[in-house]
């Protein structure tokens, strides 16, 4: 199986595994000394995207330790092209005891996670083709509230009119149940 990476992306592998010889196609690249790589390359429009993907990774794994896959390598070439590196990690349907661990690390360690800003993320993400802004709050409650509030909003730019009400009902049933000033 041939490599289709640029001399770029060839020359980013090499920083991490200098010894290897790769073989793959994107995403999924094998190393010759047995590491596999999930690895993206994009269009300069995606910088922000390929951004905030990799800090999240990043924050995800302060807050809770092999949560996720291990970010390696990120940011642009000279072309203006982001990339991303990381730990490739087969991941399938989760089942019994499995859901309920995870669930309970992200309950645990992730939601409960606070940095010195406070709750959010300080760079914008993207839920499908929804930008979220994000910020910085006082709670997790505030912060999951203007996350609910930012998605329905870029569900109601796409057209999602019916789904969009559906989310303003239940957003506003549970904000009521929040602790907290608001």
């Amino acid at each position: 199986m041939g490599v289709s990476l640029s001399d770029f992306l060839m020359a980013e592998l090499k920083k991490i595994d200098p010894a290897a010889e790769y073989n793959g196609y994107l995403p999924k690249i094998r190393s010759s000394t047995g590491s596999t790589y999930f690895v993206k390359f994009g269009s300069s429009s995606e910088y922000e995207q390929y951004v905030g993907e990799a800090r999240s990774l990043e924050a995800i794994e302060t807050a809770a330790p092999g949560l996720v896959p291990k970010l390696f390598s990120y940011g642009q070439e000279e072309g203006g092209r982001p990339y991303f590196i990381s730990e490739y990690k087969n991941i399938g349907g989760l089942a019994g005891n499995a859901t309920n661990m995870l669930a309970k690390r992200l309950a645990q360690e992730l939601h409960q996670y606070q940095n010195r800003e406070g709750f959010g993320f300080g760079v914008p993400t993207f839920c499908g083709a929804t930008k979220q802004r994000n910020g910085w709050y006082k709670t997790w409650e505030h912060c999951y509230d203007d996350l609910i509030g930012n998605l329905l909003e870029g569900l109601a730019e796409h057209g999602y009119d019916d789904l969009v009400k559906i989310g303003k009902e239940v957003r506003g049933q549970y904000v009521e149940f929040l602790p907290g000033e608001w």
